[in-house]
């Protein structure tokens, strides 16, 4: 009997191996993708060239695992050689933080140590009340509940809450918060604007259609602009006239393809012309 068992058992482990075998051949193979520009889907493995920067920051849509670096959403793969930043650029409606992302949040909530900061995200982030250029205990900035923040994103982790920074990254020059020229930090006046994810990811950028199109409005009307990857861009100009013409332009020409940026911001230069022409009369 005992001889009987041990075979019937010796039999049902070689058939459970046979299966795992043949499951193990059935798997798919991650799909290798290595173009900026093409189109990655959850599972693919993304390779590097000989070319590849030494150090490769990742962002939105792109994780670790097991080794490789592998497409967590579906998407365009994108890479920013100036930030060695590698992405998957889609039309996500939320924003998910991502490491060195430069976010504009709404403070919501004031403690003595740190701010929490709505960044339209899942979850809320926190701001320390000493993380500005030249903060100290006894000189720091005084944000209140409904403050807006330009900051940065220091940490980000599925499982921890984000956490964001308003002082000037290491090799970039800083200024003390209190000269109000620091490039992080309270946004005061002006206006925000929501955008799609992509359009803010366009406008950021000087060479994409968004940052000609800031460009162009920039050379004939002045203003402020801070663009925040989770959707928010805030402007300051010098009438009100001029920010809710630059709002128009930015609403109307993002839906827009590139072409036709310059007859739009003419359309809008007319009529707010022709609105000064009216008041004047009056």
């Amino acid at each position: 009997d005992d001889t009987q068992g041990m075979e019937a058992a010796a039999r049902l482990a070689v058939e459970e191996a046979r299966r795992d075998g043949a499951e193990e051949a059935a798997a798919p193979i991650p799909r290798a993708v290595e173009q900026d520009g093409e189109v990655v889907y959850p599972g693919d493995r993304i390779t590097f060239g000989a070319g590849a920067p030494p150090v490769v920051n990742l962002g939105v849509g792109v994780l670790r695992e097991e080794g490789h670096v592998v497409a967590s959403k579906a998407g365009v793969l994108r890479f920013e050689p100036a930030s060695a930043r590698l992405f998957v650029d889609n039309d996500q409606r939320r924003y998910v933080p991502a490491l060195d992302d430069h976010v504009i949040g709404v403070v919501v909530e004031k403690g003595s140590e740190e701010y929490r900061v709505d960044l339209g995200a899942s979850s809320l982030s926190t701001l320390p009340a000493l993380a500005f250029d030249g903060a100290t205990r006894k000189n720091k900035p005084n944000l209140h509940v409904g403050s807006l923040v330009f900051a940065r994103v220091v940490l980000a982790h599925k499982d921890m809450e984000p956490e964001l920074c308003c002082a000037a990254p290491a090799g970039v020059t800083s200024k003390d918060w209190m000269t109000g020229q620091s490039l992080f930090g309270e946004l005061k006046g002006g206006a925000v604007v929501a955008v799609s994810l992509g359009v803010a990811r366009s406008l950021a950028v000087d060479e994409a259609a968004g940052g000609e199109l800031l460009a162009l409005v920039g050379a004939v009307v002045p203003f402020e602009v801070a663009v925040g990857s989770n959707g928010r861009v805030w402007i300051n100009a010098g009438t009100a006239r001029d920010l809710v013409a630059i709002e128009g332009v930015l609403h109307a020409a993002m839906a827009a393809p590139a072409a036709q940026h310059p007859q739009i911001l003419g359309e809008a230069l007319a009529r707010r012309e022709r609105g000064k022409r009216a008041k004047s009369v009056n």
